[in-house]
């Protein structure tokens, strides 16, 4: 190999090297760093620019993009959470309004301006400085305050005296029955306070209440609701500090119980609603004659003895509303709770005609373990379909309902013919033009079907849902006493047609209800309309019976789940 020339060498070690490089001057730095810190902040103005295009796409969103007013509409129907939570609960699950307000800019600009969305606070569950956050936000408007049960925080004490200090703001108190949490050590009045509810969240019972003068001593002048838990009652209270109210909810008694407060309740001059959940007692209570007149509605749940005996000693002039949920062992109470029923209604002279002849009647036996009777009545038709107006453990009031009887015999028992003809009796159902028969299912369900039906004259709607479907093709059959000449629809709910195993390929209940419409004439029915939802065949005939139906000239329609929303 040939080595380099003493020339060559020379010309290697005069040129400079990449690590050899002098370093740079002060002035060189000082410019690099400069032309760094202009490139960042056109990146940052650059982002910034992106966000805004961003916000101005999200904007083009239809949720966002709807007026403030009907934003505001949606985000009042946001509940709060139920408790009780879990130990890693978050305020999301306490107050859902934070999330929205974490949405975007402008939810939250809206979200912030109107304090009606911050007014539910559950101290106990929020902290402190979440309940000291949402006490700002809701501006001095009138508050829910809800002491529920849940994942204390460890700050629950300061959070709680912190939200009682705003006694003065507090509109409804939501406290649950098993503690007092501080209640006993406010005195403040609390001049805007219209609503008390003590909820029972663990269903305990305790063999001694605390009593209701022990919890609340503070000032309640325009107290109109109270609704009380297990826990908790009214003996001893002075009935001066509740005598304005309009609501009353006792959600666990019993007959002498109750007795120790009967002079409470005839204090109550301006009761309009009154429920009562009474348990069954062994002890024998003679009550005295209690008065409301301004008493419209009246709830109760418990024994039919109990509340027979109880609805017997009420005075109540202006009632138009009744519901009981009974239970009994004894054959004869269905007839003496119905005709104590019958006597409270006529008590009111304007309406008690009316009362007693609904235009709207629904009927449900219930389970044939339980043997439950559930009778619905109502003056005007209830437009929010079947299962809104027979849901039997409803407790929101209709003004159209004026009577609700859930009616339940012993395990093994059943509602005889005696009984459907006491409620006939006592229902007076020549009025009726809208029916519903639900469940109607056992021995003799033909019977109970053309008992009832033989009663409704006028009718002019009749609905089956999951009832027996040949026993009402006999219910409507024509006598001589009895004929449905204004029946204009048949609906069938939830029905499976049944096949008939003797003959092979023919669905025996389609083959009858074709049979009916098809001699409807000759039985003095106009019927002009059939309905079937949610309904089957095994055998595939609905669309024979459709054809069938059609070309006699009905007016038939037919809803599946998904026409129902289901």
């Amino acid at each position: 190999m040939k080595r380099p020339s003493k020339k060559r060498k020379r010309d290697i070690a005069g040129t400079p090297s990449v690590t050899s490089m002098p370093p740079c001057s002060k002035f060189r730095r000082e410019q690099l760093f400069q032309e760094e810190r202009a490139l960042r902040t056109q990146i940052t103005v650059a982002e910034t620019q992106l966000v805004v295009v961003y916000s101005r796409l999200n904007d083009l969103a239809p949720s966002v993009a709807l007026p403030t007013e009907v934003l505001v509409l949606i985000f009042r129907m946001l509940s709060p959470g139920k408790g009780p939570f879990p130990l890693h609960d978050n305020v999301y699950l306490c107050v859902p309004i934070t999330a929205v307000s974490h949405v975007c800019h402008r939810w939250r600009a809206i979200t912030l301006a109107y304090s009606a969305l911050w007014t539910h606070v559950p101290p106990l569950l929020l902290g402190y400085e979440w309940t000291r956050e949402m006490l700002s936000r809701t501006q001095g408007a009138p508050l829910t305050l809800d002491i529920q049960l849940g994942s204390h925080k460890r700050d629950a004490d300061a959070s709680l005296k912190l939200a009682l200090k705003q006694l003065d703001q507090i509109r409804t108190l939501i406290v649950p029955c098993s503690g007092q949490y501080g209640l006993q050590y406010v005195s403040s009045p609390a001049p805007l306070l219209e609503s008390i509810s003590f909820n029972n969240l663990t269903g305990i019972h305790t063999s001694n209440p605390i009593q209701y003068h022990h919890i609340v001593r503070f000032e309640t002048p325009a107290l109109r609701k109270l609704v009380l838990g297990n826990n908790v009652t009214l003996d001893g209270t002075n009935a001066t500090i509740i005598k304005d109210l309009t609501h009353l909810d006792i959600g666990n008694t019993d007959m002498p119980r109750l007795y120790k407060t009967i002079d409470v309740l005839q204090a109550l001059l301006s009761l309009k609603f009154l429920a009562l959940n009474i348990r069954a007692s062994s002890a024998a209570v003679s009550f005295t004659i209690i008065t409301l007149p301004s008493l419209t509605s009246i709830m109760l749940n418990g024994t039919a003895l109990d509340c027979s005996k109880l609805l017997q000693q009420v005075r109540a002039p202006s009632v138009k509303a009744c519901t009981l949920v009974c239970t009994s062992r004894d054959k004869t109470e269905l007839p003496d709770l119905l005709a104590a029923v019958s006597a409270l209604l006529a008590q009111n002279k304007e309406i008690s005609a009316l009362l007693q002849r609904p235009h709207r009647l629904f009927i449900n036996m219930g389970e044939l373990s339980s043997r439950k009777m559930t009778v619905r009545m109502a003056e005007t038709e209830y437009c929010g379909g079947i299962e809104a107006f027979c849901q039997p453990k409803n407790v929101t009031w209709n003004p159209n309902w004026h009577m609700a009887l859930s009616y339940t015999a012993s395990l093994y028992g059943s509602i005889t013919l005696n009984k459907i003809a006491s409620v006939c009796k006592v229902l007076c159902l020549d009025g009726v033009t809208d029916a519903t028969l639900q469940r109607i299912s056992g021995s003799g369900v033909s019977l109970f079907c053309k008992e009832f039906i033989g009663k409704m004259p006028a009718l002019r709607s009749l609905t089956v849902c999951r009832t027996l479907a040949s026993a009402i093709f006999k219910a409507i059959q024509p006598s001589k006493s009895f004929r449905l000449e204004g029946l204009s629809q048949l609906c069938f709910e939830g029905l499976v047609f049944k096949q008939n195993r003797s003959r092979f390929g023919r669905n025996q209940d389609i083959t009858e209800l074709k049979r009916v419409f098809r001699t409807r004439g000759k039985m003095g029915l106009n019927l002009p309309r059939l309905k079937l939802i949610q309904c089957t065949s095994p055998g595939g005939d609905l669309n024979n019976l459709r054809s069938a139906v059609i070309r006699m000239g009905v007016n038939y329609t037919e809803m599946d789940q998904s026409d129902t929303g289901g």
